[in-house]
Formats: structure tokens, sequence, C-alpha cells
């Protein structure tokens, strides 16, 4: 392989990488009610032992409601998190409503943000950029608390399936996903070179002169100390 054709690889794979970010995923597919925690004002929470989890008011007139954490921890808010939940049934007439609470580096608590307002719809809930929705610098982490409503109706419950928020953590030219653009990464590209089809039917695209001996040169040293 030739350095040029060493210098296109890279040119051509990093600018790839770059839009297929790789991800972090929590999801809490609800088989037990271990993520649910911090309840208040008689909310309870019973896994159904189908996936599911079902959130009951026990008690009528009094704000109620429980929080949803990765086993304990606040989620942070990182480039691009999607989150989305799915409710599937409305028990004994119940509605739910879900807010983020929203913390900073130092865990101290910013604000209480509403993403649902009281609803008893069972279409998945999605919001597509948490760091977006928050639109604060100092914003770190979250938790999501869900109250189930009527306000003046105790035994009104609310059953969800799962709940989930991805993460894009990637770093460009990172292709193995380990945190660190090096080598491993070099070997992946060069052992993949000319793999698939190129966009729209043409040609890889190849860099200016001037980019090819530069990246040539770079390329060159990578793979002297490799084979060191």
């Amino acid at each position: 392989m030739t350095r040029s054709l060493i210098a296109a690889t890279l040119v051509t794979a990093f600018s790839i990488v770059a839009t297929q970010p790789c991800y972090a995923d929590v999801i809490d597919t609800l088989d037990t009610a271990d993520g649910f925690n911090d309840s208040f004002n008689g909310t309870i929470a019973v896994a159904n032992g189908d996936g599911t989890v079902t959130l009951t008011r026990t008690v009528a007139n009094i704000d109620a409601g429980i929080n949803w954490t990765d086993m304990g921890f606040k989620i942070p808010i990182g480039t691009d998190n999607l989150l989305r939940i799915t409710p599937t049934e409305s028990v004994n007439g119940g509605f739910y409503g879900v807010t983020l609470l929203v913390f900073d580096a130092s865990d101290q608590f910013l604000a209480e943000m509403v993403w649902i307002g009281d609803t008893d719809s069972t279409t998945i809930q999605e919001m597509p950029d948490v760091a977006a929705f928050v639109d604060n610098p100092s914003a770190a982490s979250f938790v999501l608390r869900f109250r189930i409503q009527p306000y003046d109706q105790a035994n009104a419950a609310f059953t969800f399936d799962q709940i989930e928020v991805t993460t894009d953590s990637s770093i460009p030219g990172d292709i193995n996903g380990d945190g660190f653009v090096g080598l491993d990464d070099l070997d992946i590209v060069l052992n993949n070179w000319n793999a698939g089809t190129p966009p729209n039917g043409g040609s890889p695209s190849i860099p200016e002169p001037a980019s090819v001996v530069l990246l040539s040169l770079g390329a060159s040293v990578l793979l002297r100390q490799r084979s060191a």
C-alpha cells in the first residue's frame, strides 16, 4: 500500500467516523422496579413480572410522585442525549406527568423542568436532545420524576414498559470505541479500505497533493512505530 493511499484512507475514514458515533446506553427494561426510588407522599412502584412496572398513588389530595435513576445514579447530560419512555396502560383512571430534576457538576440542584404534562397517552414519549431541552451550561446530570394523577384520586396508576437514555460519548476517529484514537483504529481503516460502495456511485475522494504529502509523512511515522 502506497503512502498516498494510506493518507487518503485516513482522510476518508476519519471524516466518516465523525458522523458514526459510539453510544453508551442506559436502558431499564422494567423487569424490576429497582430504578424507582425517593417516592414522596404515597407513590409506589411495583414490578408486574412481565417487563412492566406500575406506578400508583396511594393517597389523594396531595402532591405525590416517585423518581427514576440509573439504579441509584443520576444520568449524565452528554452530547446528544436521547430520552425515551414507553407508557402502556392507564389503571384506575390514572394519568401521568414527567419532569427532569437537573443538577450541576457539584451535585447541586438547579431546576425541575416539565417534560411531559399530565396525560393518559400510551404513545412512546421521546426527547431527542436533553442538553438542548435543559439549555443550561451548568447542568451536568438529571433524574426523572413521575407524578401520578388525578390529584384527588387514591389508587390511580399508570403502567410503563421501558425507559431508555442514549448518550453520544464518541471521540472522532475512535473507530473501535475504546476511548482513544490510536494504531488500532488505523489498523481497522487499513484492513477495510475500499469496503462498501462509494457515495452516489462515485470514486473515493482524493486529497489535494499538499495534503497527501503531509498525511503520508504522518502515516509513515505511525507505521514505523507500529512495526518497532
